[in-house]
């Protein structure tokens, strides 16, 4: 058995990560409009108090404190996120061992995150967001589809070398925010990724000519995210209980 690498590794992982990170990719960009639109949907009146759970290198975290005072939490060294976005606040820290502020946040935000970390943790990690947000608070979050990684080639195996890969499919990410929170959505964005399986038909570039030619394209495009067909799933979920 594949042993998992300890903390320490990780953080030198994410931290050398992050520190040599100079540009988002389309599939970043696609990620932070999904969760822009939830966060315009949400409609916060004043300024939303935002904790970008998972921050990484920063740069979405810059994005999000365009918006309202945003503190983003990183396991890795956010020295460099600090230096670079000087508007947002940065804390280095294990989020499964943080001193977290308790009911600090109007939003939390955690972009492909809840996936590297392992079961039965991701429950802890939910049990955090739920903590860190005000009564009424929103939780943002993205994670692969683990449906669609796994029909992929190698089962996805190649797609990301990050020390702990834990997808999710829609119905366990639902279970999941389901302690503590009302579901809002859960949605799927990105079509095309897949080769196998169901996916040969929904992704089959015959299939989809064929809609176009029949002008059904876009309602095609709209059918194969709507069956959760997408590559990441956009969860919305609504702090109304205790977990």
């Amino acid at each position: 058995m594949e042993s998992k690498p300890n903390l320490e590794e990780q953080e030198g992982y994410y931290t050398g990560r992050w520190n040599t990170f100079a540009y988002a990719n389309k599939f970043d960009l696609q990620r932070v409009v999904a969760v822009l639109d939830v966060l315009a949907r949400i409609g916060c009146e004043a300024p939303p108090a935002i904790c970008d759970l998972g921050c990484g290198a920063g740069w979405a975290t810059g994005i999000f404190g365009m918006f309202g005072k945003t503190t983003g939490v990183d396991l890795s060294d956010t020295t460099l996120a600090s230096q670079r976005y000087p508007h947002c606040t940065f804390v280095s820290a294990n989020i499964l061992e943080w001193d977290a502020p308790r009911a600090a946040f109007d939003v939390v935000i955690s972009v492909e995150v809840i996936e590297h970390i392992e079961r039965p943790l991701q429950s802890t990690y939910v049990a955090i967001a739920h903590r860190l947000l005000k009564p009424g608070g929103h939780l943002i979050l993205t994670t692969p589809n683990a449906d669609t990684m796994r029909a992929m080639p190698q089962g996805g195996k190649e797609w990301s070398h990050q020390p702990i890969e834990d997808w999710l499919n829609p119905g366990e990410l639902t279970r999941l925010l389901e302690q503590g929170f009302t579901v809002e959505s859960v949605d799927s964005i990105i079509s095309g990724m897949g080769s196998t399986g169901r996916y040969r038909l929904m992704n089959s570039s015959k299939v989809d000519g064929l809609m176009q030619s029949v002008g059904a394209g876009n309602a095609w495009e709209r059918l194969r995210l709507r069956s959760m067909h997408g590559l990441h799933l956009v969860a919305h979920a609504q702090k109304t209980h205790r977990p």
